[in-house]
């Protein structure tokens, strides 16, 4: 389903990249489901482990944009650079900007860790996908805002992605 279909007033856990897209501007679609999330007519909410993502994919994004660094492996190139990695910040204000548009972020436990390694057996997604499912289990959330379609697999789970990616 798309991104504009969700209906008000309904809550939402949203993936990463339906961050990326929005803030490196390459959907749309993502800023206007951002867009009502921040309104309100959302209820948004994401997890710790996402945000690390986040931040840590925009900073490989940050880095690229101000040609610090090119493929191949920019993150690994970073890695080896503290001095590059201190000359970034965008990628900090930019994940900093989340929980201020509104979006909750929930924690994560070690009995998350649990439930996700089961999930993942049953999924056959990766470690941080299996991770969201088992967070959206605990909070009986069923829709998800990704442009992962490998969601689209998973039984009880309202994929909502972007069109224009």
């Amino acid at each position: 389903m798309k991104l504009e279909t969700i209906p008000g007033g309904i809550l939402v856990f949203i993936d990463a990249n339906i961050f990326i897209y929005h803030f490196t501007a390459a959907s749309a679609s993502c800023n206007q489901f951002l867009t009502r999330c921040s309104s309100g007519e959302l209820h948004g909410m994401t997890s710790l482990p996402v945000l690390l993502e986040v931040a840590h994919r925009l900073m490989v994004v940050e880095a690229q944009q101000k040609r610090l660094v090119r493929p191949p492996n920019p993150a690994q190139k970073l890695a080896r650079s503290p001095a590059l990695v201190k000359k970034l910040s965008l990628y900090e204000e930019w994940t900093l900007a989340i929980p201020r548009m509104g979006i909750e972020v929930e924690e994560v436990s070690f009995a998350d860790l649990m439930v996700s390694m089961n999930m993942r057996q049953k999924s056959g997604l990766l470690t941080l996908d299996a991770l969201i499912l088992a967070v959206m289990s605990r909070l009986k959330i069923p829709n998800l805002a990704s442009a992962d379609r490998a969601f689209s697999a998973v039984e009880g789970i309202k994929l909502f992605s972007p069109e224009d990616i």
